[in-house]
């Protein structure tokens, strides 16, 4: 709460500090957002080939409203970016990046609500987090679901509630795996309601948190006629997305958010877990982390173990790191302080001294960051981590650990500024690898292999025949358009009609749920072929055009 004087008045001094933090939280999110709309503006491709399939159901979605159920598509994306997405790529990618800046803006008020003093350090915290700032402009799930936990939680710490709840019930049909956070919400909603008064409103909001998967499946029952629900159900282990190990998502951790941001975010975690809405914050970012350790560790729901999937982690992440942040900061702070209000210099020198409690807080937040960089590196030896940057791990360490030795060191003398040593090497890490993983998404050898196909339909006057592909990128490059498919591609191939263009393609024809490989198309007499590319690095000829006769 803000403190006032006998009069009801806020200090002036309070109103600047105030004003400040807003200035700089502001500064650091338009920054986030300039650089991200750059970045944008210089992308021909994607992150992944996800991305160009979820922008085509959010714009084929007014075309064919079916898209707007999709379960693959996910609906809390596909309504978000049903509008963007009709001008096309750049401005479906602006998009992206105007939405993580308004979820850098309300990590910062997330953090300001918890009370932390470094909130306005939680914007930038957020946006050098790696793949959050990748993943920016292009069009992923990832974006949408941290969007939608970062506004649920702002609503529940600024006495919000239903609202929260409203948000929080597009989680499930955002990320399907985030059906997790639903029970943690549901808790939370009982705990802050368990007095006899409020009693009342927790089968409202519990209700408001179902609301979403509820329409959802009754919406696909009955104009699909099948239920979503059926494939949270189906978690059988399949074999092509394969598995890992209980270390191998948090091996890729380290791609998404970097090492120092996640040592720093596990230094501050306990401190914000006893916050005002911390148990919530840091209880809903542990479930979904291990959510995704365990459905790799045994490859349940095809899923592809990505690094991209521990996007959403990145908010909790940035107030956590920012928490943290704050107590390295507090000596200095409570000096100057001190020094303000006209102190001597012997009384402000003394300030400068750690109390017991600083001691103990920053003890142990120092054990915390050795812990959780000592867990890294296991995971990282033991998946072999593939990550470029990690070959600069030995020097890294070194840095860090000669940090934490000289800051306990130096608890004794009261020497607050070395203390900064650590949480700043611990950013800069984290900036520089973002630095480094952060690059336009320029079109690769595969897509640009199908982009010749398509340049030949059009240049032989061939484009305007019915077309059916496996692969996405030929609907682009042709600004096709198709309707929700309830058959597969195979039967779909037998419906093509005569003169009808079948475009194969080494990736996807060859993989579920396409399964049409290249001596089966051959081996049908109605298919002739009229045209192949070139040789790709890998996979040799990697299109090919049929007709059907």
């Amino acid at each position: 709460m803000n403190q006032t004087d006998a009069k009801g008045r806020v200090p002036a001094a309070r109103v600047a500090s105030r004003r400040a933090s807003d200035l700089f939280a502001l500064l650091a999110t338009l920054a986030g957002l300039g650089l991200s709309i750059r970045m944008a503006w210089a992308s021909d491709g994607v992150y992944h080939d996800d991305d160009l399939t979820h922008l085509q159901m959010a714009r084929w979605a007014w075309q064919y409203p079916e898209y707007l159920l999709n379960d693959w598509g996910r609906p809390g994306f596909t309504l978000l970016y049903a509008l963007p997405a009709q001008p096309g790529w750049l401005a479906a990618r602006a998009f992206s990046g105007l939405l993580t800046a308004l979820t850098a803006w309300l990590v910062y008020g997330v953090a300001r609500g918890m009370g932390i003093r470094a909130a306005c350090a939680a914007p930038a915290l957020f946006w050098v987090a790696p793949m959050t700032f990748s993943l920016s402009y292009t069009t992923l799930t990832e974006t949408a679901l941290a969007f939608y936990l970062s506004a649920a939680m702002y609503l529940h710490l600024h006495g919000r509630p239903r609202w929260a709840a409203v948000l929080a019930s597009l989680f499930c049909v955002t990320r399907q795996e985030a059906l997790i956070l639903l029970p943690i919400w549901a808790l939370a909603t009982w705990t802050r309601n368990s007095t006899r008064r409020g009693r009342w409103t927790i089968p409202v909001t519990w209700w408001l948190l179902l609301w979403a998967p509820v329409a959802h499946n009754l919406l696909n029952l009955l104009f699909v006629g099948s239920a979503p629900l059926a494939n949270l159900l189906d978690a059988k282990p399949t074999a092509f997305y394969g598995h890992g190990t209980m270390l191998t998502m948090l091996e890729r951790w380290l791609a998404a958010a970097s090492p120092g941001l996640i040592a720093l975010a596990a230094a501050g975690a306990p401190l914000t877990f006893r916050r005002r809405g911390g148990a919530l914050w840091i209880g809903c970012g542990l479930a979904y982390l291990l959510t995704h350790v365990l459905i790799y560790r045994f490859g349940l729901f095809s899923s592809g173990g990505y690094a991209r999937f521990l996007v959403p982690l990145a908010p909790i992440l940035a107030v956590a790191a920012a928490d943290a942040l704050s107590a390295f900061l507090e000596p200095i702070r409570a000096r100057w302080a001190r020094a303000r209000t006209g102190v001597g210099e012997a009384v402000a020198r003394v300030a400068d001294e750690f109390t017991p409690h600083n001691v103990s807080a920053i003890r142990g937040m120092l054990f915390r960051i050795a812990a959780a960089i000592a867990v890294l590196w296991v995971a990282a030896e033991s998946e072999r981590s593939p990550w470029l940057w990690w070959g600069t791990r030995t020097p890294l360490l070194l840095v860090v650990g000669a940090s934490l030795v000289l800051a306990w060191l130096r608890l004794s003398r009261g020497r607050a500024l070395a203390l900064l040593a650590c949480p700043a090497l611990l950013i800069l890490s984290s900036f520089g690898q973002t630095l480094a993983q952060s690059t336009p998404h320029v079109l690769q050898e595969d897509q640009l292999m199908v982009r010749e196909a398509t340049d030949w339909l059009r240049a032989n006057g061939l484009s305007a025949r019915p077309i059916l592909s496996a692969n996405a990128w030929v609907y682009q490059f042709l600004d096709l358009s198709q309707p929700p498919a309830r058959l597969k591609t195979l039967q779909r191939l037998d419906r093509l009609p005569p003169g009808g263009l079948f475009i194969w393609d080494v990736r996807y024809c060859n993989q579920p749920p396409h399964d049409i490989p290249l001596t089966l198309i051959q081996g049908r007499n109605e298919f002739a072929e009229i045209w192949h590319g070139g040789r790709h690095t890998r996979d040799g000829i990697y299109c090919r055009v049929f007709e059907r006769r």
